[in-house]
């Protein structure tokens, strides 16, 4: 069965093709982690630059800038004896800013020292979505458990990274079903069909074969282009502030888990990895049916299509169903900025830990399926 997986992943992957997938995906994360960087230039009320990009990094990264948000940091700050426009100091004062309803500057010495208890009132205001109402308030109680003070430091690099996981992984999962489209079609000139039904246990071997074939090729698509996309923001934006936590961000001071950068990283990828898990069962299961490269393209990319249009309005529908879907799946900002709650069994589990157990139980489903309908037509066609 190994010589059958070899010649199945060279038939739909080739090492040239390989390459030229790699070569693309370099170039975009190039250009897009320059974009990035472009971010950061500080401009005047003229337009014209002040802090160029470069610079203003540099000057954030220093350890001398790596400070706890407590009271004293708080205090330093209301009093601005640092008005320098650099990112780490701008950060700060915003991160400041988010958790009170006035100015900076015109923050008491309560509100100081009533900064964490702030942060959890203005948490139990949020939209927490929930089946049931009795479960916001524990839910919410998970906010109350957040380490504090917080460690602010430089974390721009894997900042970045996690915020464009969401539109990359998802172009990257969506790529993939149409490279292993022809798995189960008819090949005339390697005729594996033919030369592997001929044997003993040829016919078996070769739905599994198939099978493996597809998820190793889309297995290695989505880590290569992971690996390439990681390592160029990183490279360019720097690899400081993996083990801070996501709270130390703008984007994320409300996030009520307690979890490090480089936590929410590999969340991102795992969820990631499990939703191109799915799709590539859901293209198998397709192909295996039709047979027909074209007729299984036009199937899924009509499945594809409904995973972006589904409504958004109906919160049972989107709690039971939608977040489920691999298109949902990969918009991992959800998963922080507005989690949802799922009571299972008198537990609270977070939606990316459920959203992966449901994935794995869903493609487990589609290759069973796929392997019994493809016994079936191998048997049929050898009568």
């Amino acid at each position: 069965m190994k010589e059958i997986i070899r010649v199945e992943s060279k038939r739909i992957l080739s090492r040239k093709s390989y390459l030229i997938i790699s070569i693309i995906i370099l170039i975009f994360s190039i250009f897009n982690s320059l974009s990035s960087l472009r971010k950061y230039n500080v401009y005047d009320p003229s337009g014209n630059i002040i802090i160029y990009s470069k610079d203003n990094l540099k000057e954030s990264k220093l350890d001398k800038h790596n400070k706890l948000l407590d009271e004293k940091t708080i205090k330093e700050v209301v009093e601005r004896k640092d008005k320098s426009k650099y990112l780490y100091n701008s950060n700060l004062v915003t991160l400041i800013a988010l958790n009170y309803e006035k100015k900076v500057e015109d923050l008491t010495d309560k509100d100081i020292s009533n900064f964490y208890s702030q942060r959890v009132s203005n948490f139990k205001s949020m939209k927490i979505k929930a089946a049931r109402e009795e479960d916001k308030e524990t839910f919410a109680n998970i906010g109350k458990k957040l380490n504090t003070p917080i460690q602010l430091g430089y974390t721009e690099g894997w900042k970045n990274l996690n915020n464009d996981m969401t539109d990359f992984v998802t172009v990257v999962i969506f790529i993939i079903p149409f490279i292993i489209l022809s798995i189960f079609g008819e090949d005339p000139k390697t005729r594996m069909k033919e030369i592997y039904t001929a044997t003993k246990h040829g016919k078996c071997d070769l739905v599994k074969a198939r099978i493996i074939t597809g998820f190793r090729v889309g297995a290695i698509i989505y880590t290569t282009a992971i690996f390439i996309f990681s390592l160029s923001k990183l490279l360019i934006l720097g690899f400081k502030g993996a083990n801070l936590p996501i709270q130390s961000s703008v984007n994320y001071f409300f996030c009520p888990y307690n979890i490090t950068y480089f936590e929410q990283y590999l969340i991102n990828v795992v969820v990631g990895f499990m939703a191109m898990l799915v799709l590539v069962a859901i293209t198998l299961l397709v192909s295996s049916v039709s047979e027909q490269i074209l007729s299984s393209a036009v199937v899924v990319t009509f499945i594809l299509g409904i995973m972006t249009m589904l409504p958004n309005n109906k919160f049972y529908f989107n709690h039971y169903f939608k977040n489920f879907v691999p298109y949902s799946m990969t918009n991992f900002k959800h998963y922080y900025l507005y989690p949802e709650i799922y009571n299972v069994f008198g537990k609270i589990i977070p939606t990316y830990t459920l959203v992966t157990l449901v994935s794995f139980i869903a493609c487990i489903v589609f290759i069973i399926l796929t392997v019994v309908i493809s016994n079936k037509k191998l048997s049929s066609t050898l009568k």
